[in-house]
């Protein structure tokens, strides 16, 4: 068993090595999360609660089905209203990160029929 984990280390360690001098593995995607391409950006860092969520639902409103939002917070608060926010209406959450004080979201516009 702690064989298998030096190899593994080792192997990650050469990865990181080789990709820093260039070289790029034919298996680099399965490295990296990709993020959605999206069509709109609201970016509401630095506003309080609720604003966040009012300024996506506003341009939602104004988006086709099918199109993406990328909403940019740093209200803690964005994730309770964000997860409420998708549970509630038709539209889906692609995906969300949380990196330092900085949350993301990307929507989807969905048809209320869907």
């Amino acid at each position: 068993m702690l064989r298998a984990w030096i190899d593994c280390f080792y192997s990650v360690r050469a990865h990181i090595r080789l990709a820093s001098l260039g070289y790029h593995s034919p298996y680099e995607s399965h490295w990296k999360v990709t993020m959605p391409k999206y069509d709109y950006l609201v970016d509401a860092r630095g506003e309080a609660c609720p604003m966040p969520l009012l300024k996506a639902k506003m341009q939602l409103n104004k988006m086709n089905a099918g199109e993406c939002l990328k909403v940019m917070a740093t209200d803690a608060g964005s994730i309770r209203d964000f997860s409420s926010f998708i549970e509630l209406t038709p539209n889906k959450l692609l995906m969300s990160e949380h990196e330092g004080e900085e949350f993301v979201y990307f929507i989807e516009k969905q048809d209320a029929d869907s």
